[in-house]
């Protein structure tokens, strides 16, 4: 796995989507290159803030599905 790759799927990782074998190929990397891990690191910590920030809010599901697909095209 190269850097490119690991940071295409930190949100699976950090969302429990991978399988075994993924989680394992995964670690792997980020073990050995410092550069993602403060890419995990920085991530996972600006997601437990949005979810902290986010917790209480519940917006229209019309709101929801235009911030969704943004957030897709971003990736």
């Amino acid at each position: 796995m190269n850097c490119v790759e690991f940071n295409a799927i930190i949100d699976s990782f950090l969302d429990k989507e991978m399988d075994d074998k993924e989680v394992a190929e995964f670690e792997l990397h980020f073990t050995s290159c410092e550069k993602c891990r403060n890419e995990l690191e920085s991530f996972d910590k600006c997601s437990r803030i949005l979810r902290y920030v986010l917790r209480d809010v519940n917006p229209p599901l019309s709101i929801k599905d235009i911030v969704f697909r943004k957030i897709d095209n971003i990736r």
